[in-house]
């Protein structure tokens, strides 16, 4: 790049990767923190520099020039892969298949493309122009993508055993993670209580769909409009994109509630400190008891108690205990869990037959993607559990 070598590097960049627009934009750029370049003055700029090759390369029209699909060698013209999720692992399967000259059919539930690209992070930080822009570069490599179409037990959809009998000689489940966790705290199912990922969702297709669906459901939420008082639990980017979100909707009063010191969240230094910057309030050391409300007012506000920080627990972290006699409680109309998500594996149907591991994720043979089940495979978050980011699905 350097060198005014544009096209080489794009090339060089989508051999590793077939988003370079995208992660251009929201990775959490873990070779910069590895980069060597560091132990002699700072890290090349990977991020930013993807991100200025891919727009290049695409304002050129070159991207879907490179897109041609291979001659298909005998062995792939005869095989069919099925593919459920268009996320980002989802779609780098298909890519990659497809450049190899297999025929490759993608399913997903939503009715975007982008997986959680599209709905568990912002247009602010991803325009979704970006994401049509690179998926049209796989899919005019004969990809095909059906949207609105689920696999598992919806009324109409087709069961992993449908798709091996209907003619795919394999299929890969790159369903993501969109079922959140659970506080398991009294209140917690009031109304008002809502899913962090759930409410990115809502946001970016109210935003995305000329319906009023989205957005009617976006205000019974906001039930206050822009005096809503906003409580946002969690310390990771979700918990940073959730607050940042309610802010831009017009929302006053928006803080994040985390259990723990700023040293020890999850989150991106940068997007902690964008959040701040936008009026975010962040309250560390303090962590949720229960909910007050009712059913019928819904929540009027949240009680929680202070914490300290002992030895360090399995995550290397250091485990937040209790302080007696330390509860407070604010005053909110709003509570958003953003304590991490797990796949949403009940929706394959109590007969899908893979094998699942203790961090509720699909188990894989050693070494490959290959599950139990003869023929069928998974990738991205249905699969990982610690490194659940766009770089890590691909």
């Amino acid at each position: 790049t350097a060198q005014g070598r544009f096209q080489e590097a794009i090339d060089l960049i989508r051999e590793a990767i077939p988003f370079p627009g995208i992660c251009g934009r929201i990775c959490t750029h873990p070779c910069e923190l590895n980069c060597r370049r560091a132990e002699l003055e700072q890290a090349i700029a990977i991020r930013p520099l993807n991100r200025f090759l891919a727009d290049w390369d695409l304002a050129a029209g070159r991207g879907r020039e490179a897109a041609r699909p291979p001659a298909a060698d005998a062995a792939a013209r005869t095989q069919r892969v099925a593919v459920v999720g268009a996320g980002p692992a989802g779609m780098t399967v298909a890519e990659r298949l497809a450049r190899q000259g297999y025929a490759v059919t993608v399913f997903d539930r939503l009715p975007v493309i982008g997986g959680m690209m599209a709905v568990g992070i912002p247009e602010y930080r991803l325009p979704r122009d970006v994401i049509a822009g690179e998926y049209r570069c796989i899919q005019d490599l004969g990809v095909e993508i059906r949207l609105n179409t689920g696999i598992g037990i919806g009324a109409g959809e087709q069961s992993l055993d449908d798709l091996l009998a209907s003619g795919y000689s394999a299929v890969c489940l790159a369903i993501g993670a969109h079922r959140s966790h659970s506080l398991r705290i009294l209140g917690e199912h009031l109304p008002g209580v809502v899913h962090g990922i759930e409410l990115l969702k809502v946001i970016s297709l109210a935003q995305q769909l000329g319906d009023s669906e989205h957005p009617a459901a976006l205000a019974r939420i906001l039930r206050r409009g822009p005096a809503t008082r906003a409580a946002v639990l969690g310390g990771g980017n979700t918990a940073m994109d959730v607050s940042r979100s309610l802010r831009r909707l017009g929302l006053q009063d928006v803080r994040i509630l985390y259990r723990r010191t700023r040293a020890e969240m999850p989150a991106t230094p940068e997007e902690i400190l964008d959040a701040e910057e936008e009026g975010v309030a962040i309250e560390y050391l303090v962590a949720p008891t229960r909910v007050l409300g009712d059913p019928e007012t819904g929540v009027v506000g949240l009680e929680c108690q202070r914490m300290a920080l002992g030895e360090p627990d399995a995550s290397g972290r250091r485990r937040p205990i209790p302080i007696p006699g330390s509860e407070q409680v604010f005053d909110l109309d709003l509570v958003v869990l953003a304590i991490g998500q797990a796949p949403d594996l009940d929706a394959l149907g109590q007969g899908h037959g893979l094998a699942i591991n203790r961090a509720e994720r699909i188990s894989l043979a050693e070494g490959g993607f290959a599950t139990n089940r003869p023929g069928i495979f998974a990738a991205g978050d249905a699969v990982t559990q610690d490194k659940m980011a766009v770089i890590e699905a691909i």
